[in-house]
């Protein structure tokens, strides 16, 4: 069942997404012919990567004292990130918003979430839900070495094929072709969805102490 939470259009995944985006997108035009799309994505998103795993360096540093943002953040990004999505959210995303959820149950989600201001290419979203799931996996033994037990049901979740489905989507891509493009633009689009979520996720929990 889709969890519904009040959404509408916030400012900040704009504002971050406009300071860099057409920065991203230059490594693109460098790759070598032979150079599969999925390698260019990578290249072509780095910089939006980058910038959305130092916003969440806090929760590297310091697992323990940073999860109840960090499971915010997550919650408040993917819940945006499927609300964009052209087309309905693949099943892992919500089982995962679903567990996401059930850790932040006590805290008060009901209010405006950033949003990317377009609507977001499917592969686009999986390319970011899927890849997450693998930075998942390292920070949930984090969390065991910080000795949170048991883990929020977040971290549990187990790979399903995922990952690797959707990089041989990402295969077929023509990477000189409009839908390369798309790709290139809805993948920082989406990284700043979670530069912002990190943001407010601080002010929900700000106001809640």
């Amino acid at each position: 069942m889709k969890t519904t939470i009040n959404s509408p259009l916030h400012d900040s995944a704009r504002q971050i997404l406009a300071s860099g985006a057409n920065e991203a997108s230059s490594p693109a035009n460098a790759a070598p012919k032979e150079q599969s799309f999925r390698f260019t994505l990578r290249s072509a998103s780095r910089a939006h990567h980058d910038q959305a795993e130092a916003t969440f360096q806090p929760f590297r540093d310091a697992p323990a004292e940073n999860l109840d943002w960090f499971l915010t953040a997550q919650l408040l990004g993917f819940c945006s990130l499927r609300d964009q999505r052209a087309g309905e959210a693949c099943e892992a995303m919500e089982q995962a918003i679903d567990a996401l959820m059930q850790d932040c149950k006590d805290r008060p989600l009901n209010r405006p979430l950033p949003v990317a201001p377009r609507k977001l290419h499917p592969l686009a979203v999986d390319y970011i839900f899927y890849g997450s799931r693998l930075g998942t996996k390292v920070l949930a033994r984090q969390l065991t070495e910080a000795g949170i037990t048991p883990l929020p049901a977040y971290f549990e979740m187990a790979d399903q094929g995922g990952w690797a489905a959707c990089c041989a989507r990402l295969e077929m891509v023509d990477r000189n072709s409009r839908l390369a493009d798309k790709l290139i633009d809805d993948v920082g689009a989406g990284f700043a969805i979670f530069q912002a979520a990190a943001g407010q996720a601080t002010e929900l929990l700000k106001a809640q102490a």
